[in-house]
């Protein structure tokens, strides 16, 4: 792998299939215990739906790939129609194929189903 792994995926795309772009991106490069930080820019996905649908759909895309929301907030009054989102991933971390688990920089996880799944992809 060319680049290491990373504490923090920042996405400023502003297209329709964003979520996927950085669920994508996360799965690929994020440590476990990482998250990601996403700009959203409302009209850049949708410019037919009002800003706060198109926050929540997205915040609902990355919640069906197990994403959990942290923090979302508005980037009012210095940009309409924006907002920033803090997501954290499943743990552990799906990981690719072609990449050991302990080059994820990942600690063994303190929790005992974790610590099952980690030993089973061990």
């Amino acid at each position: 792998m060319l680049l290491s792994m990373v504490d923090v995926v920042f996405a400023d795309v502003a297209q329709p299939d964003q979520a996927r772009i950085v669920a994508l991106n996360a799965h690929h490069f994020l440590k476990n215990g990482g998250h990601a930080v996403i700009s959203i820019k409302a009209s850049g996905i949708d410019s037919t739906a009002p800003a706060e649908a198109v926050f929540a759909a997205e915040v609902k895309k990355l919640q069906s790939e197990s994403f959990k929301p942290r923090e979302q907030l508005t980037l009012e009054p210095y940009e309409r129609d924006h907002a920033m989102l803090v997501v954290r991933p499943p743990l552990p971390l799906p990981r690719p194929a072609h990449l050991p688990l302990d080059a994820r920089g990942a600690d063994p996880p303190s929790s005992t189903r974790a610590q099952a799944e980690y030993q089973r992809h061990k």
